[in-house]
């Protein structure tokens, strides 16, 4: 079991698998070993990934939704000075 021989190699070959390094590799020669666990390894990338996809979506949102309302504050101190100022003159 090269790829899932000890713990250590275990963590180091999902993690592989997660960021999809050298995957075709692991799963063939998994699949050589035990060919039903070609299903675990095609679950495994696709929830990691929905995940990271997941993951990275919501970043980008967040960031867009921080920069809007900092927008939007910039927007209501303009118009508020704006007022103080129509109604000086």
């Amino acid at each position: 079991y090269e790829w899932f021989g000890t713990m250590g190699k275990s963590f180091l070959t999902l993690f592989q698998l997660m960021t999809l390094e050298g995957w075709p590799d692991i799963g063939r020669a998994v699949v050589e070993k035990s060919p039903w666990q070609a299903v675990f390894i095609v679950v495994f990338i696709l929830l990691t990934q929905y995940c990271m996809l997941n993951l990275v979506t919501g970043i980008i949102v967040e960031n867009f939704m921080d920069t809007a309302r900092s927008q939007q504050t910039q927007m209501l101190k303009q118009i508020e000075e704006e007022k103080k100022n129509v109604i000086e003159d």
